[in-house]
């Protein structure tokens, strides 16, 4: 007798479900906002894979993407909103940097080698930091919010 090999993929926010930046004074606008969102992280995600057949090895590759929902960061006055590309994210303390768009882009990614796989990701951001942002200089101070999109997508 055979089954099928259906697989479980789930992915959970444990905290941080919005972004949101206040540029409320000067040093805000020149420097950027980089804490604690970059250094603690501010959103935690769990993936969670698990084959219902157990007995096969498939040693498939799962990817979590993000991407803005929007084609800029607003802010509350409704004015002209941040562009994407100041905002940077990373999934690990130790990856590079990437900015933000309105595509996907992988963030993290892993091999799903046993039976089930848990793990925590921690995403740290940063919004306006030179130099690898766009500078939020000229730009209007007040509150900056942006929805992001990520997916959990398994197999090849």
């Amino acid at each position: 007798m055979y089954g099928q090999t259906d697989t479980i993929v789930r992915l959970s926010i444990l905290t941080g479900s919005s972004l949101n930046y206040n540029f409320n004074s000067y040093t805000k606008l020149e420097n950027g906002i980089s804490s604690p969102y970059s250094t603690s992280g501010w959103t935690r995600f769990r993936v969670y894979v698990r084959r219902r057949n157990a007995g096969v090895v498939e040693n498939a590759p799962w990817y979590l993407s993000v991407r803005s929902a929007s084609a800029d960061i607003a802010n509350d006055i409704g004015g002209m909103g941040l562009a994407l590309s100041t905002l940077r994210i990373r999934a690990l303390a130790t990856d590079p940097w990437l900015s933000l768009t309105a595509t996907d882009q992988t963030i993290a990614s892993g091999i799903t080698n046993a039976s089930s796989l848990t793990r925590e990701i921690t995403i740290y951001y940063e919004c306006g930091v030179p130099p690898g942002c766009t500078t939020v200089m000229g730009q209007s101070d007040g509150y900056y919010y942006g929805d992001l999109i990520f997916t959990l997508s398994y197999g090849p």
